[in-house]
């Protein structure tokens, strides 16, 4: 249900449905006082319609906003932007002034130093996700918990991030997938050495490991551009 939950919420495909129920709902009620003698087609088609748009709102108000994903209000009076489910301050910033700084800052510096960047912030962060996930009912696996703040990031705009492969034998291995990053890079084929570092950072504090990352040529299917990188227990 949560998945479902996060579909009706982010999905465009998903919103054109609830459009279209809105619509016909909006149609038969209209259709119900000028077409006589079909009232009663009418109006289960209104009720039917009604009951599958309050049937979503209602998933998504029970179960989307209760796992951690990314939904922001300005507070007016102090102007600073809050994460509603982890109540702290957070902030949007246009796409290309994110991409603009991250670019530059690899160009005036090695990439190296940029990927210890990333790595600080994705170590912090993820360890600031688990602080606040501890409220949770039952414990979830490593894996899981990644997978979780993947999602949290999604519905940030840094991009989808997707687990394709994990052996967690002696020598952990991660096989990520990284579709359409919010931050450029200087080599374009490449996967932007910040993001290299803030993925291995999270994936050390949630698998407790130490990883070296390695970036692989990017491919594109269609408007989605993917970029694999492999993550090896050091």
């Amino acid at each position: 249900m949560k998945e479902f939950a996060v579909w009706l919420e982010g999905d465009e495909n998903a919103k054109r449905i609830v459009a279209v129920l809105q619509t016909i709902a909006a149609g038969s009620a209209t259709l119900y006082r000028i077409h006589h003698g079909y009232e009663d087609y009418y109006a289960k088609v209104f009720v039917g319609s009604m009951s599958l748009v309050l049937l979503s709102s209602l998933i998504v108000i029970c179960f989307y906003q209760r796992y951690g994903l990314n939904r922001l209000y300005l507070q007016k009076r102090t102007g600073l932007l809050y994460d509603k489910n982890m109540q702290t301050p957070n902030v949007a910033l246009r796409r290309k002034t994110m991409q603009t700084i991250v670019t530059r800052f690899e160009e005036l510096t090695d990439s190296q130093k940029l990927k210890e960047v990333g790595l600080e912030i994705g170590t912090d962060f993820a360890n600031f996700y688990l602080e606040k996930r501890r409220f949770a009912h039952k414990e979830l696996s490593a894996e899981q918990l990644l997978k979780d703040i993947f999602k949290y990031d999604a519905s940030s705009g840094l991009g989808i991030f997707e687990i394709t492969s994990y052996a967690p034998q002696v020598k952990k291995r991660l096989d990520i997938s990284v579709k359409n990053p919010f931050a450029e890079s200087a080599d374009p084929s490449r996967l932007s050495p910040w993001l290299l570092g803030y993925l291995s950072g999270i994936c050390s504090v949630l698998l407790d490991a130490k990883f070296v990352v390695t970036a692989h040529e990017r491919d594109a299917q269609g408007d989605i551009q993917i970029y694999p990188i492999t993550l090896h227990e050091s």
